[in-house]
């Protein structure tokens, strides 16, 4: 018998992140400015292997600055304010600019991305942001999107 050291929900969603990497061409993956280390899940970056991997601070405004700003540095990172417009349309250049930096020429269709984190990180903000549209559902409080869109 096999023993998980951690619950159910948690190693059915690595499973479908298995699954789904397998669909995508790289992650978007959004964690709290306010806690960044601990708000990420480092499996994420072994599974991904060598597929670009982007990494959103949100709330970055409420997020000690000095701390925000070290972790600004890492390549591929950008802390953001998901209330504030005008970071909202810097996030979507930066992910449209990083992404064509890494285009191939294998890519000759739109790029497919996966976008994960912790409840109630920005996740279905950044949907609807990416997608010109309101397609996800979005809340104050966690557990508003439960399923994979």
């Amino acid at each position: 018998m096999s023993i998980h050291w951690y619950p159910g929900h948690m190693a059915k969603t690595r499973r479908l992140i298995v699954e789904s990497l397998k669909l995508v061409d790289g992650i978007i993956h959004l964690a709290d400015a306010r806690l960044p280390q601990s708000s990420q899940n480092p499996l994420l970056y072994q599974l991904a292997g060598n597929k670009l991997t982007l990494l959103v601070l949100t709330k970055a405004d409420l997020a000690d600055p000095l701390v925000t700003e070290k972790w600004a540095s890492r390549d591929n990172t950008l802390p953001v304010s998901l209330k504030d417009n005008k970071q909202k349309q810097r996030l979507k250049s930066f992910i449209h600019n990083t992404l064509e930096q890494h285009r191939s020429k294998r890519f000759a269709r739109p790029w497919r991305v996966m976008v994960v984190g912790i409840p109630n990180v920005g996740k279905s903000t950044l949907i609807n942001l990416l997608a010109g549209r309101k397609s996800a559902k979005v809340g104050d409080k966690p557990g508003i999107t439960r399923s994979r869109q």
